[in-house]
């Protein structure tokens, strides 16, 4: 499922969305110190008052509003069948409230007995439908662009953090007094969740009952108990250690030291192969493609290549583009050292050198089109290094 798809699904979680809907809603509130249920709800979506409605809707669109690959992560599910594969998609199909609260709660049992949060919690599951036109490339001529739509019946669940209680003032409108805040008034953090899932991932208009999308709200400190024991999926990289990972494979192959002008050669390459693809088609780079640029780019060690890439991440692993290369429209690459940091836009990397100076001293040479300004200051030009 790709951003673009992510952002049009997520525009549509409001109340008067012509193509999403949303049924039923399903609540728990769960103890931290006993797992004890101590409240569990079934309701009609449509049942609750607006204001009401606004906070789920804000709260799940958070849950697709990650980042792909740092906050949001589609994950195929380990094995087949797969026990959590099974209950969501009988709980997808699943017309009967019971049946439903049924399967809702074998997921509930999965997260007790992988319980690691730090207070009580709220999770909250939501089954709607997502309409969208058809792909069919056999429509005749007649049909129109939105004439054939497609249900694609979706489960989202989450789960919120519940605030400690803090001893405050409130003002009571109806007594007209000033009071300490009442304990029993506990705060539900819905505008940001801990963790959540979706279920099935959409991939081109269809559904995927064999990938799940799975929301973090802490990129470098992801919840692998939940991943592993409650979704049952397997993990890819993340965004940062696909990165870290393309990086230490390429520099194996062409040296610790390397030139700008083949870094940017690198970057350049792969960026252009994401440009000549279709607008929504994700650009996967696998073993022989890196093989093909280090060819180009001169690179010497291109054999050891086969064994580096298969220890790093195995030889069929394919990194997505985004991920290990910059964004050639910003200023998105850093230049740094523990004295220095500078933003340059990746395509004016071969402008920078690293270079000695007449005494030995190791100098950054940046060829400019234009003065230099430090804090409103124009830089003075000297003639030499």
């Amino acid at each position: 499922m790709n951003k673009k798809e992510l952002n049009r699904m997520k525009k549509e979680l409001k109340a008067d969305s012509a193509i999403l809907n949303i049924n039923e809603i399903y609540s728990v509130y769960l103890k931290k110190d006993n797992g004890a249920i101590i409240y569990n709800n079934l309701n009609h979506f449509q049942m609750l008052d607006s204001e009401m409605q606004d906070f789920y809707f804000n709260n799940f669109k958070k849950i697709l509003g990650g980042n792909l690959d740092t906050k949001l992560f589609e994950l195929e599910f380990k094995d087949n069948p797969n026990e959590t594969q099974l209950i969501l998609n009988n709980m997808l199909k699943s017309q009967d409230k019971n049946f439903y609260i049924e399967y809702a709660n074998k997921i509930i049992d999965k997260i007790l007995k992988n319980y690691i949060y730090d207070s009580d919690i709220v999770i909250t599951f939501v089954k709607g439908e997502y309409w969208k036109p058809s792909n069919n490339k056999n429509k005749t001529e007649i049909d129109g662009e939105d004439d054939i739509v497609q249900s694609l019946p979706f489960i989202m669940e989450s789960i919120n953090k519940v605030e400690p209680f803090k001893k405050t003032v409130v003002f009571n409108f109806e007594e007209k007094e000033f009071k300490a805040s009442n304990i029993l008034d506990t705060v539900i953090n819905f505008n940001n969740p801990i963790e959540g899932f979706m279920f099935p991932s959409f991939d081109n208009g269809y559904s995927d009952i064999n990938k799940i999308l799975f929301y973090n709200s802490k990129p470098k400190e992801l919840n692998y108990k939940f991943i592993e024991n409650v979704l049952n999926c397997s993990m890819k990289l993340t965004a940062e250690e696909e990165k870290n990972c393309f990086i230490d494979i390429v520099k194996t192959v062409v040296g610790e030291s390397i030139k700008t002008e083949v870094i940017e050669d690198i970057y350049s390459r792969i960026t252009d192969m994401e440009n000549f693809s279709d607008e929504d088609e994700e650009i996967n780079i696998g073993l022989n493609d890196i093989k093909n640029i280090l060819k180009d780019i001169g690179a010497k060690d291109v054999e050891v290549l086969d064994k580096v890439f298969d220890e790093s991440c195995g030889k069929d692993y394919k990194f997505s583009a985004k991920n290990i290369v910059p964004n050639f429209k910003s200023k998105s690459l850093k230049v740094w050292n523990e004295d220095i940091s500078i933003s340059v836009n990746p395509k004016n990397l071969s402008s920078i050198k690293q270079v000695k100076g007449t005494n030995g001293e190791r100098c950054l040479l940046i060829e400019l089109n234009d003065d230099v300004l430090v804090e409103g200051f124009k830089l003075a030009t000297e003639d030499n290094i």
